[in-house]
Formats: structure tokens, sequence, C-alpha cells
């Protein structure tokens, strides 16, 4: 399946800013509150979501502030890419086998999918390299992360059909179930500080 479950789609007519950080409210709404490289939930991290340059300032300082090079990101995400742009030509993304890849663009899932276990796997030579040389999405708890928004979505959707159940104790042991469970998660993130 798909890293993302929906895709990510760059709002159009935002206006040029003199700061990228100005651009956070739009990109936040665009990426729905998800990592556009690893597809982790904002309500399951304790960091706070970054932006990344997706083609470095250092190789192409006129992007700065150019929103089509702006992705919302993990903390971590972020900081595993950090500067790397293997191609270091700013115009070339990748070469096919070394490089990166625009989340939002439809070659993201030809190259790197999500397993039904959560996992993030490279599916061509190009998605493994970036799986393990840029995200390190080999070595992470990407599994457990993925599962913890898996959970925070059902709890959301039954939080919404318990508001109209009066009294339904089986509604109500799932939730207590699902509550309990991504407790677990939340515990475990905190304690590896993903």
């Amino acid at each position: 399946m798909n890293v993302h479950e929906e895709k990510f789609i760059r709002s159009e007519n935002v206006g040029k800013q003199n700061n990228y950080e100005n651009y956070r409210q739009i990109l936040r709404k665009d990426f729905k509150k998800t990592c556009g490289y690893c597809g982790k939930l904002e309500k399951v991290t304790k960091n706070k979501f970054e932006i990344d340059h997706l083609v470095p300032i250092r190789l192409d300082p006129e992007r700065e502030c150019d929103y089509n090079n702006l992705i919302y990101c993990c903390f971590n995400c972020n900081r595993k890419k950090g500067g790397k742009f293997p191609t270091e030509d700013k115009n070339l993304l990748n070469d096919g086998e070394k490089g990166l890849i625009d989340p939002l663009s439809d070659e993201y899932n030809k190259h790197l999918q999500r397993t039904m276990e959560g996992d993030i796997i490279g599916v061509t030579n190009l998605g493994k390299y970036v799986c393990s040389r840029i995200f390190k999405f080999d070595v992470r708890p990407i599994r457990q992360i993925w599962k913890a928004g898996e959970l925070y979505k059902k709890k959301q959707k039954l939080e919404e059909k318990l508001k109209s159940i009066e009294k339904d104790s089986s509604k109500l042991r799932e939730y207590l179930n699902i509550n309990k469970a991504l407790d677990e998660l939340y515990d475990y993130f905190f304690e590896k500080s993903e």
C-alpha cells in the first residue's frame, strides 16, 4: 500500500513569502498534519514538526522561500535527511539509483511502499536507497509509529460514534481497548525518543 493514506496536494496561489516559516500553517494543512516522508501523524510524536527544504538551501539559496520546495515533516525525518542531496545537482533529485523523491509526486509510491504491518520499504533501488541511506526507515520504529497513527484514527472515529450512542457496552469495550493499546505505544515512543 502507499506510504501515505491520502495523497498530498499543494495549495495554489499561496503568495510569495520572505520567510519560509510563514508557510507553516498552509503546509500543515496540505500535508494533513502528517510527515511528508514517513507518514507520522503529529499526534504520535512529542517533537514539533519542521519544514524541510527538499533541495537544500546550500545548493539553491533562491529556493529557500519557494513553497514548492518545502516539505512538512517530523523532527526525525528532517534530522535524518539533513542537508543530504546525493546528486549535488540542484536540478536533479535523483539519478534513478541514488537521491531523493518528492513525497508529493506520484514517483514516491512507485519507489516506496508501506507493508501491511506498517513498515516502509523500498521496492526499487532508488526506494531502497531512500529507506536505508537517507531516512533510515529500516532502523526506526516505523511500524509502531504507523500502528499508533492507525489506532488514533480508529479512536477518533469511535469517539464520534460514541457521541451518538447512549449505552452500548461493546462499543465502550472497544474504545477502552484502543485507548490501552495507544497508551502503550505512546509509552514506547517516549522511551525511544522517536
